[in-house]
């Protein structure tokens, strides 16, 4: 199941060559973010975030407050289901990984709520949000 979904927009040949990021690198930071999960999980028994049960989620993926709005914000904007809920919350942890964070902070969040095509990158900020 696929819980990342994201819009791309046509890019010119020219400005792709110009900013690509080698494979060797994205290898590696993906092999880094791998490593941190797998020994961040190795106690309860899964080696990746996908992994991750219902009843693990909120153990796994605690947020701060701020976050929390964030997301019940967005949930009730889109109309969301709980299982989109927790799909944010595991690729917001997943990006946290990526970043090697013990926790997942709001630009985290963000991030997974960008990556479900829910909200373009400066159609909204965070701190307009009532907490």
């Amino acid at each position: 199941r696929i819980d990342i979904h994201i819009t791309l927009q046509d890019v010119e040949y020219s400005h792709s060559a110009h900013e690509e990021v080698g494979s060797s690198v994205l290898q590696s930071q993906s092999e880094k973010a791998k490593k941190f999960a797998t020994v961040r999980l190795s106690e309860l028994g899964i080696s990746a975030n996908a992994h991750i049960s219902l009843d693990m989620v909120e153990k796994v993926c605690k947020i701060d407050p701020q976050s929390q709005a964030f997301i019940d914000a967005m949930m009730i904007k889109h109309g969301l289901s709980i299982r989109a809920y927790h799909s944010i919350l595991k690729v917001s942890r997943t990006i946290a990984d990526l970043y090697t964070s013990k926790t997942i902070l709001l630009k985290h969040v963000e991030e997974a709520v960008r990556l479900r095509g829910l909200e373009e990158k400066n159609e909204y900020v965070a701190s307009h949000i009532a907490f």
